[in-house]
C-alpha cells in the first residue's frame, strides 16, 4: 500500500493537481454516498425494524435531449476465474434473490431494466424480463453458497470486444 501510495504521489508531482483532485474528489463523493446508503438504512431499519430491506438500482440512463430515463441497469463485475465455469457451460450465474427482486421491480418500472455483467474481457448484456433463469442452490460448503439464477447465455447477448457491446449498448440505449 505504501508504495502504491509513493507512486501516486510520485505522478501527481509530475502531473500536478489536475490529474489527482478529481480523483480524490470523485473518492470523498463515492464514500460520503456509501456513508448516506448505510445511514438511510439504518434509519429505516430503527423506524421499523425488521420492516423493510433495502436494495439499490446502479445506473440509470437518461436520453441528454429529451431527459428521459431509457434504461436501468444492475451491474455486475466477475473476475473471468469466477465466471469461467459457468460461461464454458453456456450459462450465467446471478444471484437467484437479486434476480427474483429485480424480475418484481422490472414490471412495475416504465424503463427497461438490465443486467449488465463484465467478466474479465467478455460482457454479458439482457433485459430482466426477457430472459428465464433455473434457481439453483449451488456452491455448498463454501463462501459462495446461495441460490442462483442461471441463464442459459443463448438468452443474452454477449460481447468479447468494445465494437460488439457498442452495437448491443445502441440497441439497449435506443441508439
Amino acid at each position: 500500500m505504501a508504495a502504491a501510495r509513493a507512486e501516486m504521489v510520485r505522478l501527481s508531482a509530475d502531473a500536478g493537481k489536475p490529474i489527482y483532485k478529481p480523483f480524490f474528489d470523485y473518492m470523498r463523493r463515492s464514500l460520503l454516498d456509501m456513508e448516506n446508503r448505510y445511514l438511510f438504512s439504518d434509519l429505516i431499519e430503527y423506524l421499523f425494524p425488521g420492516g423493510f430491506a433495502l436494495y439499490d438500482v446502479d445506473s440509470i440512463a437518461f436520453d441528454k435531449e429529451s431527459r428521459e430515463p431509457v434504461a436501468a441497469f444492475e451491474l455486475k463485475r466477475k473476475s473471468w476465474r469466477v465466471a469461467q465455469r459457468a460461461w464454458e457451460n453456456g450459462m450465467i450465474e446471478v444471484n437467484g434473490y437479486q434476480f427474483l427482486r429485480l424480475k418484481r421491480l422490472s414490471r412495475r418500472f416504465s424503463v427497461p431494466l438490465f443486467y449488465f455483467i463484465w467478466a474479465g474481457e467478455k460482457f454479458a448484456v439482457f433485459k430482466v424480463d426477457d430472459v428465464w433463469a433455473d434457481l439453483e442452490r449451488k456452491y455448498e460448503g463454501t463462501s459462495a453458497e446461495d441460490l442462483y439464477a442461471v441463464i442459459p447465455l443463448e438468452s443474452v447477448q454477449v460481447a468479447e470486444d468494445f465494437t460488439e457491446l457498442r452495437r448491443i449498448m445502441e440497441g439497449v440505449l435506443g441508439r
